[in-house]
């Protein structure tokens, strides 16, 4: 017994019975991606995505930010929520009745909305198309699909638009175009 704390005691005082540092985590590869539409309509087709506020859409006139994320699987509905890599934004989906704005919004967990009201920034999909990927929302249980909206004043130069998620119970007036959201890979960067 005297010999263990010895032992124990000569090995304390060198450092040796020092504790073990936790092995910290692998830095790991994450793809960032910026949006742009697909349009029949040549004045939208291959535009990016900017952000005015909080809305994403096409925005030309007042320079806004083109937003990057990057997608992190949800435990929950094993679907995807986009977060900026730059910010502390996540892209969601805002709205009643049916029609939802596409929109970047800080900590969406934290916002309260109305009754009625949808927010949802749970439930994205990246999936692989022909000529290039694109983003679905699959939230909802509804069928649904991508329209861009214009704002401001119309048939002005730099025409402003707004993209929304349009499920079949949306009632709108027909101001609104089909449009597709494709993403691209812009660039990637290491997280812990």
């Amino acid at each position: 017994m005297k010999f263990q704390a010895i032992l124990i005691a000569a090995l304390s005082a060198t450092g040796l019975t020092s504790p073990v540092p936790e092995a910290q985590a692998k830095p790991k590869f994450v793809q960032a991606y910026t949006l742009r539409l697909s349009s029949r309509t040549p004045s939208l087709d291959g535009k990016p995505l900017t952000i005015s506020n909080t809305t994403l859409g096409i925005f030309p006139s007042s320079s806004p930010a083109l937003p990057k994320f990057y997608p992190i699987r949800n435990p929950q509905t094993n679907l995807l929520e986009l977060h900026s890599p730059s910010s502390s934004t996540t892209l969601a989906l805002v709205g009643t009745h049916g029609l939802l704005s596409l929109s970047a919004l800080p900590n969406p967990a934290a916002v309260t909305v109305p009754t009625g009201t949808t927010l949802d920034w749970q439930n994205f999909d990246l999936s692989e198309d022909d000529a290039a990927g694109s983003l679905t929302y699959a939230g909802s249980s509804k069928q649904g699909s991508w329209v861009a909206f214009p704002v401001g004043s119309k048939g002005q130069a730099g025409e402003e638009w707004a993209v929304k998620w349009k499920d079949v119970t949306a009632t709108t007036i027909q101001n609104y175009i089909p449009v597709k959201v494709v993403y691209e890979v812009v660039e990637g960067f290491t997280t812990t």
